[in-house]
């Protein structure tokens, strides 16, 4: 009797310890996601657009992981030679992906955070620390925005010009993205 009560007690720990492991972990696949990249000019602004956005995410008992990619040909401003030419300073046919891992520690919970991410373009990597992000939870989803500056010459990426003037070496990156998993 009292091995069979011990051997319970023993069970009931480990099913709680497992249900707190499950519960912990979750994984979530990008449902729908859109990033915006904006270059400044002393005469314009100029902004691209990405919907081709692809990614995935792991959160456990450290925080969580998300990976967010976009093939660099489908960012599109409206201007077909801005783009080709955009392409081609990017080196997009040698690395034709951008991609941003994101480190998000505590977790999935609703509100603004700190992160680091780790930037993969034009065959560079870079690391950003203390990036911000909003986080809205709905359910089983998970909506974020973010808004980065990211800085060109991180990424020897040179400079187009326009009458003689090249761009800010300042690149403003938007990222809205909705998960879905838990």
């Amino acid at each position: 009797m009292a091995k069979s009560i011990s051997g319970m007690i023993v069970f009931c720990l480990v099913s709680l310890v497992f249900q707190t492991n499950a519960k912990a972990d979750s994984v979530w696949e990008l449902e729908s996601g859109q990033v915006t990249y904006t270059v400044t000019h002393l005469l314009h602004d100029s902004q691209g657009t990405s919907r081709a956005v692809k990614g995935r995410g792991h959160c456990g008992k450290e925080g969580c992981e998300f990976l967010v990619a976009a093939p660099v040909k489908s960012f599109e401003s409206g201007n077909a030679n801005r783009d080709t030419h955009m392409l081609e300073v990017v080196k997009g046919a040698l690395h034709p992906i951008v991609s941003v891992r994101i480190d998000l520690k505590g977790g999935a919970v609703a509100g603004d955070h700190q992160l680091t991410a780790k930037v993969q373009f034009a065959g560079q990597e870079k690391t950003y620390e203390n990036l911000k992000i909003s986080l809205v939870k709905e359910a089983n989803k998970i909506v974020t925005k973010g808004h980065w500056d990211l800085d060109l010459d991180d990424f020897k990426i040179e400079k187009p010009a326009l009458l003689g003037k090249s761009i800010d070496k300042r690149l403003g990156l938007d990222l809205t993205a909705t998960w879905i998993g838990g």
